[in-house]
């Protein structure tokens, strides 16, 4: 057991520097090429909202703030890439925070952390 505490130790080290999502993906096996299972569910509650205007929020276990903003982002240009008059364009993700949104969290991930990213559709496109 030491030893591969010490393999897995020296691994770490070697790793400081390198990007986290590369990282993580390697460790757990996940093919980089393949967007990641949180934002194929975040794309699919976008295109629910789309169509019924309901806010939604994504529950994502153990992000932290970095982490949703990067997933904002990727929603965001992957919605704005989306084709010209689709109702998609009017869905805009953004950070809900306990502090400074008011409301409630939607998720369980959210009342654990104080903050997740909601899903809002909009009457004009927001890209």
């Amino acid at each position: 057991m030491g030893r591969h505490v010490l393999t897995t130790l020296l691994a770490a080290l070697d790793s400081i520097g390198s990007n986290w999502s590369d990282w993580r993906a390697r460790q757990i096996g996940v093919r980089r090429d393949e967007p990641p299972a949180v934002e194929v569910r975040a794309m699919a509650l976008a295109e629910e909202t789309a169509q019924d205007g309901r806010q939604r929020a994504v529950d994502h276990p153990g992000a932290d703030l970095e982490e949703l903003q990067r997933l904002r982002l990727v929603l965001r240009q992957a919605i704005c890439a989306s084709p010209g008059q689709t109702a998609l364009r009017h869905v805009r993700p953004w950070l809900w925070s306990l502090t400074t949104s008011g409301g409630h969290a939607l998720t369980a991930s959210g009342q654990d952390t104080g903050f997740e990213l909601r899903l809002s559709r909009y009457q004009k496109p927001v890209c």
